[in-house]
């Protein structure tokens, strides 16, 4: 497996201003194209500076979100996005993952973790490990990779 360079925060970010949010994703074309959707919608919102890697920056300050009717100004709070994709089914899966990961440095790779439909629970109980044993954060969100994160609602 191959894991993300590591994290580095700011020195006065509180703890409880980091916020690290956790995809679930699979080895194959379709999670792929799943993942790029997510790089190029919600991750938008965030100051990565330009940055390749773990979606880490800022959520902008100054970002105004419209939501209903109300539009609101976001506190910058510190947070990372990664994609967690459990075992390839074949070499040539878990080739295409590793040029994802080169191109993105985004993807946690449990090359030992089964990710078969019906091995969703041992799944969800190693990421969560993972994420208790090597993730600093104040709050910890978990979505799926087919998911848009509000981001209002998940930082009210």
């Amino acid at each position: 497996g191959f894991i993300p360079d590591a994290l580095e925060f700011p020195p006065n970010m509180k703890l409880e201003d980091i916020i690290a949010i956790a995809i679930p994703s699979s080895c194959s074309a379709k999670f792929s194209e799943r993942m790029q959707f997510q790089r190029d919608s919600w991750f938008q919102f965030f100051d990565t500076n330009g940055q390749k890697g773990i979606k880490t920056g800022l959520i902008r300050g100054e970002t105004q979100f419209e939501w209903g009717k109300d539009i609101k100004e976001v506190e910058p709070l510190w947070f990372y996005a990664l994609f967690i994709v459990g075992q390839c089914q074949t070499p040539e899966e878990e080739a295409a993952l590793l040029q994802e990961q080169n191109t993105h440095g985004d993807i946690v790779y449990m090359a030992t973790v089964p990710d078969g439909y019906l091995d969703l629970p041992a799944k969800m109980r190693e990421i969560f490990r993972w994420v208790a044993a090597n993730l600093k954060f104040g709050m910890f969100y978990k979505t799926d990779d087919d998911t848009w994160v509000a981001l209002p609602a998940l930082v009210d």
